[in-house]
């Protein structure tokens, strides 16, 4: 069954579905690492739920597409949260370049104030 859900036609199914929800825009690269990407969490999928089938008593097909779904849905979560945290990092980081330039402003305005060895030691 491992093979089944593993299989080219899903991965492509799946990489298709993400690409248009991502919206890669046709980017080669970033195709390849989505792709790579999706093969991960399909295994990591399969790994959790894999043998769960029997329990669950529903055919392979149906059993397939709902992995396929999880796997979907993973990798749309981790995505979105992956979003969000680069794009604190990005406000962080442009907080700390703004105080920094502020500093400087202020700096150069007082540093007749200041001989260079305070500077230093600011």
């Amino acid at each position: 069954m491992e093979q089944l859900f593993l299989s080219d036609k899903n991965i492509n199914k799946i990489s298709l579905y993400l690409s248009k929800h991502i919206n890669t825009n046709d980017n080669k690269k970033a195709n390849m690492y989505l792709q790579k990407f999706i093969i991960l969490r399909m295994k990591i999928v399969f790994n959790e739920y894999g043998s769960k089938r029997k329990e669950m008593g529903v055919t392979k097909t149906i059993f397939i597409d709902m992995m396929i779904k999880k796997t979907i849905i993973d990798c749309i979560r981790l995505f979105k949260n992956r979003i969000k945290k680069f794009k604190k990092n990005i406000k962080l980081k442009v907080f700390k370049i703004l105080i920094l330039e502020e500093i400087k402003k202020f700096l150069v305005r007082e540093r007749s104030k200041y001989n260079l060895d305070q500077l230093v030691h600011l």
